[in-house]
């Protein structure tokens, strides 16, 4: 029975860790396809690691608390990347703009009120 069990949860990882990339992969194409650009994060070992990114990529942003780096990168340098078989993310939110935040200037008419 235990040896089901842990066959079991690591048949569930497997699936959810595969699912999570294609997931991933799919926003990627579709932000390449409609703009031809992304901006994707990946982690690296060690900080080290980045000078090997950085004639590659554009690094937007390292995080050295979690070895996490945000990059941008156009059709042909994200097929480089994706060559090398690293695991990415793409975040919503580096690659959308809500549209209520560009309509909402609310925050624009609070800073040229004279109080």
């Amino acid at each position: 029975m235990k040896k089901f069990t842990l066959i079991s949860i690591l048949f569930f990882l497997f699936v959810q860790i595969n699912y999570s990339q294609n997931v991933d992969k799919l926003k990627a194409e579709k932000y390449i396809a409609n703009k031809e650009e992304l901006t994707f994060t990946f982690k690296v070992k060690d900080p080290s690691e980045l000078n090997n990114f950085t004639k590659k990529l554009s690094i937007v942003n390292f995080n050295p608390k979690t070895n996490t780096v945000t990059a941008w990168a156009n059709k042909k340098q994200f097929r480089e990347f994706e060559s090398l078989k690293i695991p990415f993310k793409v975040p919503k939110s580096e690659n959308e703009v809500d549209e209520a935040y560009i309509y909402d200037n609310t925050a624009s008419k609070s800073k040229n009120t004279i109080s």
